[in-house]
């Protein structure tokens, strides 16, 4: 039998991790229930993580700050409700989180590519921006990058050492794209990921254009 004690540290646990994964909400746009997991219970295995990512989410659905909604191939993904977002954005102190968002299937495609690797960042440290997070400059962030970040897919911070790095997951090569990822890539501070084919083909068309 659990001690009063007892009791309200694993309600405080409890609290801590639904504001946790409402962050992550709002600051990558939408997740599914593994991506949540791999970020938030970072020391747990998959399975494991999942499952507790499933506990959590259904507490805030109770709550009305997540909403479910289905993707691309049938995953459930989940984005901030109006009062999940209000409640990251009194809890941050800063205007991050914003409810609801497109789930189109070239979106969700990039998404997930775009998602694994700033779970690999989150996990070195680093706090991870979706492209919508970034749009809105959380913590001035978009300041660092040409145009304020656009055309950015993600970016990720050391809020200590202030170190900032964008990430492109470029999904196409057509030369009107490419004269963009060009001035982008020009910085020297952003990681290009995704396809291998899309890729070489910019870097192909870059090197003429110089």
């Amino acid at each position: 039998m659990n001690t009063p004690t007892k009791q309200k540290s694993n309600i405080r646990i409890a609290r801590e991790n639904e504001t946790e994964v409402l962050k992550f909400i709002a600051l990558l746009g939408w997740l599914s229930t593994q991506q949540i997991g791999n970020l938030v219970w970072t020391s747990s295995t998959p399975h494991v993580a999942r499952n507790k990512a499933a506990l959590c989410l259904r507490r805030l659905h109770a709550q009305r700050f997540v909403l479910p909604r289905t993707g691309y191939a049938g995953i459930k993904m989940y984005v901030l409700t109006r009062a999940g977002a209000d409640f990251v954005n009194y809890e941050t102190g800063v205007n991050i989180a914003h409810h609801g968002l497109d789930l189109s299937v070239g979106m969700h495609l990039r998404q997930s590519q775009v998602i694994d690797y700033l779970t690999i960042k989150a996990k070195e440290g680093f706090t991870p921006l979706g492209a919508s997070a970034l749009k809105r400059g959380v913590s001035g962030v978009k300041n660092l990058f040409w145009d304020e970040g656009r055309g950015l897919s993600a970016a990720y911070y050391n809020a200590t050492t202030r170190e900032v790095k964008g990430v492109l997951c470029p999904h196409t090569a057509a030369p009107s794209a490419v004269d963009l990822f060009e001035k982008i890539l020009r910085q020297g501070n952003v990681d290009l990921i995704g396809s291998h084919y899309i890729i070489e083909a910019i870097q192909r068309q870059i090197r003429q254009m110089r």
